[in-house]
């Protein structure tokens, strides 16, 4: 891979690393806190690498829920990524299978909303990797704060503060950048839902299926 490209795409998320951190640092003492093992806490920031999905797992395993709910939970606050790589796939230009298999690892919020307009100002061949690069600042940034929540400590992880601010901080980026109206309206959709009904149960789930409605039903009355 180009390492100019992946530089760049690394250089455009780094201001929003700090934030990132530090959400991973307070998800992995609230990993801790639900049950969790460090190593297990570690991993699932590996593996899942999502932190909505992350609180919403972490919520469901305290309250009982069982491995099917889980997974079903994580797809489905997961979702906004097919309107993520839909948004970006046609500005992807020249790519190989593998450069898009890591991508479609390594896309998260922070990185298509750093990419998303600034893709069709490069290279064709630049583009890909240059998301990726905003990829991987993101995914260290994220296992370091994880890493310290779990094994330095964090402060008391309020989920309710970061069921607020991870939807705000998702408004704000993302949707500016959504390619057309059915997505925009989906996006505020799921985050007004979290915001501004915070306490309600499953709130992650009822956020992402509202989204998910709102943006079906205005893309069908287009």
């Amino acid at each position: 891979m180009n390492a100019t490209a992946l530089l760049a795409g690394a250089r455009a998320a780094l201001p929003f690393t700090p934030g990132i951190a530090v959400a991973g640092a307070l998800v992995g003492s609230l990993a801790l806190r639900t049950g969790l093992s460090g190593l297990e806490a570690a991993a699932m920031s590996v593996f899942v690498f999502a932190g909505p999905a992350q609180i919403a797992a972490l919520e469901a395993i305290e309250s009982g829920a069982g491995v099917v709910a889980l997974v079903a939970i994580g797809l489905v606050i997961n979702s906004r990524y097919l309107a993520y790589g839909a948004a970006i796939a046609p500005s992807l230009g020249e790519s190989s299978p593998r450069e898009r298999g890591v991508l479609a690892y390594l896309l998260t919020d922070t990185a298509f909303a750093v990419s998303a307009g600034e893709l069709d100002e490069m290279e064709p061949a630049q583009r890909t990797r240059f998301v990726i690069g905003a990829g991987v600042a993101v995914w260290v940034a994220w296992q370091l704060g994880t890493a310290v929540g779990v094994w330095v400590g964090a402060p008391d992880p309020a989920p309710a503060v970061l069921a607020i601010s991870i939807p705000l901080l998702i408004m704000g980026l993302v949707v500016p950048r959504l390619a057309s109206t059915p997505e925009r309206l989906g996006a505020l959709a799921a985050a007004g839902v979290a915001v501004f009904l915070p306490g309600i149960p499953a709130i992650w789930l009822v956020a992402a299926v509202t989204g998910t409605a709102v943006g079906l039903t205005a893309g069908a009355m287009r």
